[in-house]
C-alpha cells in the first residue's frame, strides 16, 4: 500500500512537472511569436515612397520669406517666429536663429486629436554658421521638439546630433551622432524610431543607432522649433528650413531620397 502511494505520488509529481514545463514554454513561444511579430511588423511597415502624405503630422517648408508666422502645408495650424529673421534656404528660403532667445512655438489648441503612430520621424535641413562661438561646456541646441516629449538637438560643442525619444513606457531614452563637420554647409538631418531602434541620418547616412523596445501610440504636432524658454537646452544658432514630422519611421530610402532632393 505504501508503495502504491509513493508511486501514485511520483506520478503526480511527474505530471505537474511537465505541465508546469510545457506551460512556461507555450508562455516562451508565445511571447516571442509577439516579440517577432512586432519586429517584423516594424520592418515591413517602414514607409518606402508611397503616400507619405498620408504620415505627415506638420511640415513647414518655411518658404513665405514674410511675415511673423510660418504655415503648415497640410492644414490650417500656424506657428509664431519669436525674432527669427527670412533668409536664404536650402531651397527658396528659410529663418535664421541667433541662439539667444530666438524661437518658434505652436499652441496646444491648434492640434488636433492624437494620431495614431507606429514610430516618428523628425526630418530638417540645418545650417550651422562657421562663426558659431566657442561654448566653453557641454550645450545641447533644440531643434525640434513636438508635442510628445521627442526632441531633436544639435550639440554646438560636439559637432553631434542628438534624438530622445518618450515611449509608452515614460522611457526617456537619447542617441547622439559621432562629431560631423556641418559647419558653414546644410545639412539634411532625419531622426527616426520604430518600436525597436532609434537611428539618426545625415545626408542620409545611418550616423547612430540604438536598440530600444517600446511603442508611442500616438503623436500630436511639433511644439517648438529652436528654442524652448523653458526647457533646459539652449536656443540653437543657425538657419532651420523643411521642418517634418511623420508617425511613421521612414525608410532609409525615402530619407536618403529626401537628402538629395536640395
Amino acid at each position: 500500500m505504501i508503495a502504491f502511494m509513493k508511486q501514485h505520488l511520483y506520478t503526480m509529481f511527474v505530471t505537474v512537472l511537465l505541465c508546469t514545463a510545457f506551460t512556461c514554454i507555450t508562455v516562451f513561444v508565445l511571447l516571442l511569436s509577439w516579440r517577432a511579430f512586432r519586429y517584423f511588423d516594424a520592418i515591413l511597415s517602414k514607409t518606402d515612397s508611397t503616400n507619405i502624405e498620408q504620415l505627415i503630422v506638420d511640415q513647414y517648408t518655411l518658404d513665405t520669406n514674410q511675415g511673423s508666422v510660418i504655415h503648415d502645408v497640410y492644414s490650417d495650424k500656424t506657428g509664431s517666429i519669436h525674432g527669427a529673421s527670412w533668409t536664404d534656404g536650402s531651397k527658396g528660403t528659410s529663418l535664421f536663429f541667433d541662439g539667444n532667445d530666438q524661437y518658434i512655438s505652436f499652441t496646444d489648441s491648434q492640434f488636433p486629436e492624437y494620431r495614431k503612430s507606429k514610430g516618428i520621424t523628425l526630418e530638417t535641413w540645418v545650417f550651422v554658421p562657421k562663426d558659431n562661438p566657442e561654448y566653453p561646456q557641454h550645450t545641447d541646441q533644440l531643434l525640434i521638439e513636438d508635442a510628445n516629449k521627442n526632441y531633436l538637438y544639435y550639440l554646438v560643442d560636439k559637432g553631434r546630433f542628438k534624438f530622445r525619444c518618450m515611449t509608452d513606457a515614460k522611457d526617456d531614452i537619447a542617441i547622439e551622432t559621432s562629431r560631423i563637420d556641418t559647419q558653414g554647409r546644410w545639412v539634411h538631418v532625419a531622426a527616426t524610431y520604430d518600436g525597436f531602434r532609434m537611428r539618426i541620418y545625415v545626408d542620409g547616412k545611418l550616423e547612430a543607432s540604438h536598440y530600444h523596445e517600446g511603442s508611442l501610440s500616438s503623436l500630436r504636432g511639433i511644439l517648438f522649433l529652436a528654442g524652448n524658454p523653458d526647457h533646459y537646452a539652449k536656443f540653437f544658432r543657425g538657419k532651420l528650413d523643411n521642418v517634418t514630422l511623420y508617425t511613421e519611421a521612414l525608410s532609409q530610402n525615402v530619407i536618403l531620397n529626401h537628402a538629395n532632393q536640395k
